[in-house]
């Protein structure tokens, strides 16, 4: 009878913890997006993971991705500013001006690629943006709602902190 009920027992603690979602195992990343910003800060949910630049020590990555509802917020903000018909590049440097403005030292190219319901779309930008520009003011704005998340995350805020600085 002992054995009936650990049986019976155990049982029901297997069916119990299967239940469970395991707290380490990713929500279904229906969003996928790879966002490089800064130097070399970069969010890849095609491969789960985040690249932070620690300037003299490097890089570091991490197994990383989004929530569900951090993807919709996502999304929804793309849908907001109208993601897919914003230009492929944006940058300073127009076709009757030459001489856009620099940063030194550069980022290089700072870009948003978004993959969603089968529709794939990359945004690429060049600081400094534009000013008064409306693809410029739109970008940015996803740009910080996707910084806030990544920041937001307990994987990233156990990250070491930058060694040293760029000037």
């Amino acid at each position: 009878m002992k054995r009936v009920i650990c049986f019976v027992g155990l049982i029901c603690l297997i069916g119990f913890y299967s239940c469970q979602k395991d707290i380490t195992q990713p929500d279904e990343q229906f969003l996928k997006l790879h966002f490089r910003y800064g130097f070399g800060n970069e969010l890849n949910t095609f491969e789960q993971t985040y690249t932070k630049d620690l300037v003299l020590d490097g890089s570091i990555t991490v197994n990383f991705w989004l929530t569900t509802e951090e993807q919709q917020r996502i999304i929804e903000k793309m849908e907001e500013i109208d993601f897919v018909i914003l230009p492929d590049t944006i940058s300073t440097i127009s076709q009757e001006d030459s001489l856009g403005g620099t940063i030194e030292p550069n980022p290089g190219r700072q870009f948003i690629l978004a993959d969603y319901n089968n529709n794939r779309k990359e945004v690429s930008w060049f600081l400094p943006l534009p000013e008064n520009n409306y693809a410029s003011e739109l970008i940015l704005e996803l740009e910080e709602l996707i910084i806030n998340i990544i920041h937001s995350k307990p994987e990233y805020q156990k990250l070491p902190e930058p060694r040293g600085g760029r000037i």
